[in-house]
């Protein structure tokens, strides 16, 4: 695995010689090369389209998830909960989501939280929707933070809260044009 790193800094010059390194090390039962090795095999599906990558992808990402590999366990969870390339299968993605969210993996914190504000697969619970979300933020996500806006100015599971509104719009107002739109609308109206 870090010998595969190490051409990786070269890549793509040493391709080859990376991902025979990873294959080495992720048949040898390396979680992290798994994942990685899962990840190459997504790239080369999203460029030639040809289903057995896929396939190849899901393998890795499984085998590493398995080991307690949260990017593989979030990666996953992303396709059943998506439907992408596999059934669609909200309770896999929550258990896949849960195991790497409690590992810390702020993007599937995020993501738990969207299933609880969505009601996807779980019963909608505001509360845990917004304890997962400011989970993330914690652990320096800025997925959530229009969420957070949002449920701030519309008083959704919690009371409405001008001030934490604009705090949460103005965190994410350079790239999200959304919040940029809430924060227009707050300083036309005076709020």
């Amino acid at each position: 695995y870090f010998v595969a790193n190490i051409y990786q800094a070269q890549w793509p010059k040493y391709e080859s010689e990376r991902n025979k390194w990873f294959k080495l090390s992720a048949k040898n039962g390396f979680p992290k090369a798994q994942s990685r090795l899962a990840e190459l095999y997504f790239f080369e599906f999203l460029v030639s389209k040809n289903p057995k990558f896929i396939s190849e992808t899901i393998k890795w990402h499984g085998k590493a998830a398995e080991q307690g590999d949260s990017n593989s366990q979030y990666e996953l969870g992303k396709l059943y909960s998506r439907g992408k390339h596999v059934l669609q299968d909200f309770d896999e993605a929550k258990n896949l989501y849960l195991k790497a969210a409690m590992q810390g993996h702020k993007e599937a914190q995020f993501e738990i939280g969207n299933m609880y504000s969505l009601g996807n697969g779980v019963s909608r619970d505001l509360n845990k929707a917004r304890k997962w979300f400011l989970k993330s933020v914690e652990n320096g996500s800025s997925s959530p933070q229009l969420q957070l806006g949002l449920m701030n100015y519309y008083g959704v599971g919690i009371p409405e809260n001008m001030e934490k509104a604009f705090y949460w719009f103005d965190l994410v107002k350079k790239w999200n044009a959304r919040a940029q739109i809430y924060l227009t609308q707050m300083y036309a109206t005076g709020l």
